[in-house]
């Protein structure tokens, strides 16, 4: 189960309920079901991991704690494909208490030769309002040893180090909130909701890029190769259903190529 452009393949693990074996120690929440391999034809030897979506984050209550949020790695993800697109339908949304409060539904495509578009929903079945929903996707290269390790965010007054959004108690953790007050510090300003990638290989500069116009926020960690995003679904009342985009590129050109071609498509 395939599809393809010609510059990129992507294809779903294909082995529900079986741990990742990139991971040693059995977390229970990196299941394959979750994971889309994508893999530029220039690079054979090299695949990124999508994970759509990682996990589901909404506010509510747990026990008497008022304030709290919920948060579940997502599984069940039963994929299909269909002209030359990836989907899967009506996907119960995880947790750990009670019920579910909805169903997820994913169908990702090609919009150009190389770049893929991921349109996620969540229908909010329960009698209550889902509130402040989010969904993050992690975009992993380990399996791409180029990728993932020099990444950079554009700024008013033109690029910026990503390693500059480090928290400073964090252990590696970088992350930027587009709503500035959400941020730990003061940090630059990125002009764009884009993460990107940019790497040089035998072959010449080769760059990733992930971004979304719903984007709450971009991370990465530095022990771990990942361009991640992080979508604001908002508030979805019952029986609602609510849509958002992201948008994945990569191939052999600079960063300055692929925000132009992308900067269109995350605009607000």
């Amino acid at each position: 189960m395939m599809i393809s452009s010609p510059q990129i393949d992507v294809w779903p693990q294909g082995k529900p309920s079986q741990v990742d074996d990139l991971l040693s120690d059995g977390q229970f929440g990196y299941l394959n079901e979750q994971v889309l391999w994508i893999r530029h034809k220039a690079m054979e030897d090299s695949r990124s991991a999508l994970r759509v979506p990682e996990f589901v984050r909404w506010a509510g209550k747990k026990g008497a704690d008022p304030g709290k949020h919920y948060q579940a790695y997502q599984v069940g993800q039963s994929w299909q494909s269909s002209n030359n697109r990836l989907l899967f339908e009506k996907c119960p949304i995880s947790y750990s208490h009670g019920e579910s409060p909805g169903k997820l539904a994913a169908t990702v495509e090609f919009i150009e030769d190389d770049i893929l578009q991921v349109e996620l929903e969540i229908e909010n079945l329960s009698r209550n309002r889902i509130e402040e929903a989010l969904c993050h996707f992690c975009l992993n290269h380990r399996r791409a040893p180029l990728l993932g390790r020099n990444q950079f965010a554009h700024c008013d007054d033109g690029w910026m180090d990503f390693a500059k959004y480090e928290d400073d108690e964090s252990k590696g953790w970088r992350q930027y909130y587009f709503d500035r007050s959400k941020n730990y510090k003061e940090l630059p300003d990125i002009a764009e909701p884009l993460l990107f990638s940019e790497t040089v290989s035998e072959n010449g500069l080769f760059t990733s890029v992930i971004g979304s116009p719903q984007a709450e926020y971009i991370c990465s960690k530095t022990s771990w190769p990942c361009t991640d995003i992080c979508i604001d679904f908002g508030d979805i009342d019952s029986d609602q259903t609510c849509a958002r985009r992201i948008f994945i590129s990569f191939g052999y050109q600079t960063k300055d190529h692929f925000l132009e071609k992308m900067a269109p498509l995350v605009s607000s």
